[in-house]
């Protein structure tokens, strides 16, 4: 019973200012996107996570030049920080560069305007392994050609095909950008977020009200790529959401518990 009560309260007290699992029929764009360029939109599939909670609906797909801008959220107050999160995957490396940033994707944003996105994910070809890439990451949107984005200092490659779930944080206030990938799934749910896996620092300025993704304006340039499962948040919590068992699996998982101390005990007893 304790067990069921502290999943209640963990789910009640979430604070998800903005959540988007593509949940509608293939259709380019999706409800309630914007879209300056591109013609993408939801494909068939979702895409998932192990420890995550389950996916629903479609998934984005984006491949070649593509602006796009999510609806609006509450914006976030002054000195707030705001937390997304969302599940990656690379489909194709074709036209991927392997120098600057490559191509800034997902980032925050008070605006439509790209150049106002704060926190920032971007990929890259890896130099050593043209079917591999490495993420980049950047405090603020400072375009392909910034020498003062954070390529990845491990150069861990990531292969098409494979989902990733990127972590995203920004502070109005101070400008710290902080980045995770796939942090492991027994943070999922927590209050306070795992170390960064990169830091950065943006405009200290933005009151995020929108998600941007952004691909740039030209084919032969952009990957592509698709996404799913955004969130945005207040706190680590919000946007890690943990696979939860449902009510009636809890109970029988509570049973097995039970059941087994009550063996336990019985043998300890005839010992």
């Amino acid at each position: 019973m304790s067990l069921l009560l502290l999943l209640s309260v963990s789910q009640a007290t979430a604070n998800v200012v903005y959540y988007e699992p593509f949940a509608d029929p293939a259709e380019a764009p999706p409800t309630g996107w914007t879209a300056a360029n591109g013609t993408s939109g939801e494909v068939a599939g979702s895409l998932s996570y192990p420890g995550l909670a389950p996916s629903s609906g479609n998934h984005f797909g984006i491949s070649g030049p593509a602006n796009y801008s999510s609806p609006t959220f509450t914006a976030m107050t002054s000195g707030e920080t705001y937390f997304y999160s969302l599940l990656f995957r690379m489909d194709d490396l074709s036209s991927l560069s392997t120098t600057g940033f490559g191509s800034n994707l997902i980032l925050l944003s008070p605006t439509t305007t790209v150049s106002n996105g704060v926190a920032s994910f971007g990929v890259v070809k890896d130099a050593d392994n043209a079917s591999a890439y490495n993420l980049v990451f950047d405090g603020d949107f400072r375009g392909p050609s910034s020498g003062s984005s954070v390529k990845d200092p491990n150069l861990i490659e990531y292969s098409p095909g494979q989902t990733i779930l990127l972590i995203g944080s920004y502070t109005n206030g101070t400008g710290e950008a902080n980045f995770w990938v796939n942090p492991d799934s027994s943070s999922f749910g927590s209050i306070s977020a795992p170390t960064p896996y990169i830091s950065d620092t943006g405009n200290n300025s933005r009151l995020i009200q929108m998600m941007l993704i952004n691909s740039g304006t030209s084919a032969s340039t952009r990957p592509g790529f698709s996404i799913d499962e955004i969130r945005v948040g207040t706190s680590w919590a919000d946007v890690t959401p943990a696979n939860i068992p449902e009510p009636g699996e809890t109970a029988l998982i509570i049973s097995g518990v039970l059941l087994s101390v009550a063996w336990m005990r019985r043998r300890s007893r005839n010992q």
